[in-house]
């Protein structure tokens, strides 16, 4: 099992890029309340009429970083806004509102490496500090609701939300569920293709990895029993 070092060594230097991508979220209603919003997260939606809203709940100040994008598909309009507000509490009106102009922003097209798939970069949340701009605000306690909307109010999206990299093995045995469909549904790509990408070498060389490992663990159990 000489390759073993090699393989180890292959998904070193995949990890950082696995890690640095958002954790996806399949969006299945138009209200979803968000946890761990400084996590990078990235809610894959389709507008059906009326605005999706987001619920962003917090006891304490946190830093708060939205964007949004779309998918790179046939006749994807690139018309979706972000309507960013804080309140109190459920009894108070909403204040400090920004909204991420979609309508009048320069919509620029990115590959996204992990995925494999092509989008459009929206507005993004950003804040001037220094003279410098930077990702996310420091938002303090409250509740805060982002509201996508389009003239139409139809279209898919990806809301990203949170920047900090926070992978589990249950969320990549999330995405690893998720990922076929998302391809499908979401870009309109044969669902085999979900693992044509980094991902899906990440995938193939742990499990390779592990099974390597028992292997070896195995052999030398089998040898102390002679």
């Amino acid at each position: 099992m000489k390759l073993i070092p090699i393989i180890l060594l292959a998904v070193f230097l995949l990890t950082p890029v696995v890690g640095s991508a958002h954790l996806p979220r399949l969006v299945e209603s138009n209200i979803t309340n968000v946890e761990n919003p400084e996590v990078s997260q990235a809610f894959y939606g389709e507008l059906k009429g009326v605005p999706d809203i987001y619920v962003i709940e917090s006891d304490i100040s946190f830093k708060l970083y939205a964007s949004l994008l779309v998918p790179a598909t046939e006749g994807i309009e690139k018309d979706l806004s972000v309507k960013i507000c804080r309140k109190e509490s459920d009894d108070d009106d909403d204040v400090n509102c920004t909204v991420l102009d979609g309508m009048s922003h320069e919509w620029t097209l990115y590959y996204e490496e992990f995925g494999g798939d092509y989008y459009y970069n929206g507005p993004e949340l950003v804040a001037n500090q220094d003279g410098k701009t930077v990702k996310g605000i420091n938002a303090e306690p409250g509740i805060y609701t982002l509201k996508v909307f389009s003239p139409d109010n139809k279209g898919k999206y990806v809301l990203v939300v949170g920047e900090k990299e926070k992978w589990t093995a249950t969320e990549l045995l999330n995405t690893v569920y998720l990922m076929p469909q998302l391809k499908s549904d979401f870009f309109e790509r044969p669902a085999h293709e979900a693992y044509f990408n980094i991902f899906g070498v990440f995938i193939i060389l742990i499990v390779i990895s592990g099974t390597g490992a028992i292997w070896v663990l195995v052999r030398k159990y089998r040898r102390k029993g002679k």
